[in-house]
């Protein structure tokens, strides 16, 4: 017998419909990732399952006696609880039942008894005798600190937590909303190994690809009310939506040819109405509703930069910077040179101070010790993982354009809502004030207000965080194409695999190393998750390659983005020193040193900015065939 099965079941907010009769089985052992964009009702239908009375029409069915456990997406409360009491609070009921057994257990009567019986068959049922051990059980499974009160918990530890709370009860079926958020790339790999031993069905919401792929066996995908179930892997299941949503389109384009053909029919004269069919006008009406009833799919986000002038060739310079908090090192001597054109991912776990590097590069703060230049001519856009630079009070309207009607775009001048409706906000939710807003919307509307101003260095601290699978692809895709420079911070390894050129590694001892490539490049050169841990050795990545080939796969090939850019960087260089060649030719001809000195200057400015081009990119190309050589 299916764990849940869902028959028919609709469930709508206004003219909204997120459930549109919709029919599926959750089955013993599956491993379900529920996919759709923001708002689609992914968190609705989970809902459902842990409260079936809130559907519009339909059944919700569940195998008897089943237990189900649910994560949310938001972290829990900051109480001064104990891990031990928060996890306790969801066994409530056993807890009663197991008190109301003890009390009846006093007296010997025949009603006793057989109230006794009833509430044995109860806890029986639920395995809830003992409940200190299954407490103790899951907090020594989760390594959880039992005794630790929740205020004093980081966002990490209190998702472990909440974790904790959903499991003790060794639920039959899982439910887990973005589970990843708010975890670091540590925690993150410790809950796709500990899912990995649990045993009951899973239905999860995730936005992080890497974790999609590594735990999901199936998927259903959400897209305008109604759930298919894709028995396939991410990627086929890409490809296969994608030929559907074309199909789809291509029959709706005939639909509306037929409608138009059949609308101008009906309208004409007078001769034409007297004959004409009334099973053809029955036919157009009908055509009508089916059209009035079409749910047309959301537009696509489409996410541009504001292009600003170039800056100058150097964008930071820090050297041996340094800083400590309560007498512990933070950042120890650290140096980093960034040039106009670089993309650097920063990675380490949660606290060890990630964000406190970009203030001390962006000169928010100052250093202990050390120094940090910043180049010229530079237009910063910077995302706060913390969202401050939204006006919770205000509207989404004026949040962005501070009551301006139009916004200038790459020179051209755009109206607000136009501009929001590329970043998915309807003209009626560009009135909501922020605070009503979802995680992912809010994260839209960051973007959108720092891509609306013109910006050569782009600083992203944390940007992915609740932003559906489809944008953050997009996002993805801009950060690829963007001419300019960029620092960020993410713990989703596909994100920082697909666009960062370079790497900056957080270890436990206070070092920070650079590294060519992205996560799994770093992972190719002898890095891993363990490095990263506190109690963990955190051996430089070089020399935990040369003493371990369990740690690193030396056969292993550069990453497809790696790749490719060793295969197009000789070319660039043969074209940089084609120009120069052409350019020295015109400092040789006679009456060179007779023309206007501007155009002189002008000549060996190039000649000198070419030059600068080629050692940079032949420095990068001997790292690039180094790592492929590794």
């Amino acid at each position: 017998m299916p764990l849940v099965t869902f028959d028919n079941v609709h469930l709508s907010y206004g003219a909204h419909a997120l459930l549109d009769k919709v029919s599926f089985n959750i089955e013993e052992n599956d491993r379900i990732c529920l996919l759709g964009r923001n708002g689609q009702g992914k968190s609705s239908l989970m809902k459902l399952i842990l409260n079936p009375h809130n559907i519009d029409s339909g059944k919700i069915k569940f195998k008897p006696n089943i237990k189900i456990g649910y994560l949310s997406q938001h972290l829990p409360e900051i109480t001064n609880q104990t891990v031990y009491s928060y996890i306790e609070e969801t066994l409530a009921n056993e807890k009663q039942l197991l008190q109301e057994y003890t009390e009846l257990s006093i007296s010997a009567t025949t009603e006793s008894l057989n109230k006794m019986e009833k509430i044995q068959k109860q806890l029986d049922t639920l395995n809830a005798w003992n409940i200190d051990v299954k407490i103790n059980k899951i907090i020594d499974l989760l390594e959880l600190p039992k005794n630790k009160l929740m205020s004093e918990l980081s966002g990490g530890w209190r998702r472990r937590v909440a974790l904790g709370r959903a499991l003790v009860n060794n639920p039959d079926l899982l439910l887990l909303d973005e589970p990843t958020n708010h975890l670091d790339i540590i925690a993150i790999d410790w809950l796709k190994k500990a899912l990995e031993q649990f045993n009951g069905a899973l239905l999860f919401v995730t936005h992080d690809r890497n974790f999609l792929k590594h735990t999901a066996k199936s998927l259903f995908d959400l897209d305008r009310g109604q759930l298919t179930l894709w028995q396939c892997d991410y990627n086929s299941y890409l490809k296969r939506k994608e030929d559907l949503l074309a199909t789809e389109q291509v029959h709706n384009a005939l639909f509306d040819k037929k409608l138009s053909q059949e609308e101008q029919w009906i309208r004409q004269g007078i001769k034409a109405r007297r004959t004409r069919n009334e099973g053809r006008v029955r036919n157009l009406q009908q055509l009508r509703r089916q059209r009035q009833q079409r749910t047309e799919q959301q537009g696509t986000s489409s996410l541009t930069v504001d292009s600003s002038q170039k800056s100058g060739k150097l964008i930071i310079d820090a050297e041996n910077i340094s800083i400590a908090y309560n007498n512990k090192a933070v950042i120890s001597n650290f140096s980093l040179r960034m040039l106009r054109g670089d993309k650097l991912g920063i990675i380490g776990a949660n606290g060890i101070g990630k964000s406190t590097l970009i203030k001390l590069l962006l000169q928010q703060i100052e250093p202990d010790s050390g120094s940090v230049y910043l180049g010229t001519s530079l237009n910063i856009a910077y995302f706060d993982q913390l969202r401050n630079q939204l006006n919770l009070e205000q509207t989404v309207l004026d949040n962005l354009a501070e009551g301006q009607s139009e916004i200038t775009i790459n020179g051209r001048s755009k109206h607000v809502i136009g501009y929001l409706s590329d970043f998915l906000f309807t003209p009626e939710r560009c009135l909501s004030p922020v605070k009503v807003l979802s995680g992912g919307e809010r994260n839209r509307l960051l973007l959108a207000k720092l891509f609306s101003k013109p910006a050569n260095f782009l600083v992203l601290d944390e940007p992915t965080n609740d932003l559906d699978v489809e944008t953050l692809e997009l996002l993805e895709s801009l950060l690829v194409d963007f001419t300019g420079s960029l620092l960020l911070v993410s713990h989703d390894v596909e994100f920082l695999n697909n666009t960062v050129s370079s790497s900056i590694v957080f270890y436990p001892n206070g070092t920070i190393k650079e590294y060519v490539g992205g996560f799994d490049d770093w992972l190719a050169q002898g890095g891993s998750v363990n490095q990263l841990i506190a109690n963990a050795p955190a051996k430089p990545a070089k020399q935990a390659a040369a003493k371990s080939n369990s740690t690193v796969n030396t056969s292993k090939k550069l990453s497809y983005k790696l790749q490719r850019e060793l295969d197009n960087i000789l070319d660039e260089i043969t074209m940089l020193e084609t120009n120069l060649d052409k350019l020295q030719a015109e400092t040789q001809q006679q009456d060179f040193y007779n023309l206007d000195t501007s155009h002189t200057q002008k000549v060996w400015k190039e000649i000198t900015d070419i030059q600068q081009q080629i050692d940079a990119k032949m420095l990068r190309w001997q790292q690039l065939d180094d790592l492929s050589n590794n």
